[in-house]
């Protein structure tokens, strides 16, 4: 005879004794630790008994012993170093030199100034200040800058140079330039004022009107001798 194998059933959930033997309403622990109560329902006309289960009741049931799982260690990432910003070296402050001569009538010059202009500013900026500079120069003058001795007529701007960062070498010459202040007056000679020749009016003279002549009428009338 083969032998027959065991087979291993789970412990029963509901209580071990059958709801039939028990009255309806009955309260017991089941086998998994929760509460049954013995209920009838109708099969083909008859009544049957069986365990329920009780909605939320529970019992304290020995509880399965879980392994705890081990928390995973993470990978320490290495933290990104902020990336340094490129810092340019500042710029160095520039600034415009201007070279200028006072001259005068003859366009000779009287005397001769350098002017240097305030750090960072543009070139037309720069030619701006120094005319107006020169003209207060010309007309009061300015600590360091004298007034010129002789009346100036025309200034002129003969080299202009940038210096500091952004300076460049002129090889070709600069084209003086001249801004005018007063112009040379010319006297002209006077000359010798002509005598007014007034021409006298030329009358005809008139011819003179002949006069009629009237011949005498004979007397018809007799001489009175007077007696004596």
């Amino acid at each position: 005879m083969p032998r027959l194998k065991q087979i291993k059933r789970k412990p029963r959930a509901s209580p071990s004794l059958s709801a039939t033997s028990v009255a309806v309403g009955t309260k017991k622990k089941g086998g998994d630790g929760r509460m049954w109560v013995c209920s009838a329902y109708t099969r083909e006309g008859k009544t049957v008994k069986k365990w329920t289960p009780v909605a939320g009741a529970f019992t304290t049931a020995k509880k399965k012993a879980t392994k705890k799982k081990t928390p995973v260690k993470k990978k320490a990432t290495k933290k990104k170093s902020p990336a340094k910003k490129k810092t340019t070296p500042a710029k160095k402050p520039h600034y415009f030199e201007c070279y200028y001569a006072f001259l005068d009538a003859d366009g000779k010059t009287i005397s001769q100034y350098v002017w240097s202009s305030p750090e960072n500013i543009t070139q037309t900026k720069a030619k701006e200040l120094v005319i107006k500079h020169s003209k207060q120069v010309a007309s009061k003058g300015k600590v360091g800058f004298p007034k010129p001795k002789k009346q100036v007529y025309t200034i002129e701007f003969y080299k202009f140079k940038r210096r500091g960062s952004g300076a460049k070498s002129f090889t070709k010459k600069q084209t003086p330039s001249k801004v005018v202040l007063k112009k040379k007056t010319t006297t002209k000679k006077k000359s010798p004022a002509k005598k007014k020749t007034t021409k006298k009016k030329t009358t005809k003279k008139k011819t003179p009107t002949k006069k009629k002549t009237t011949k005498k009428k004979a007397s018809t009338k007799k001489r009175r001798y007077k007696k004596k």
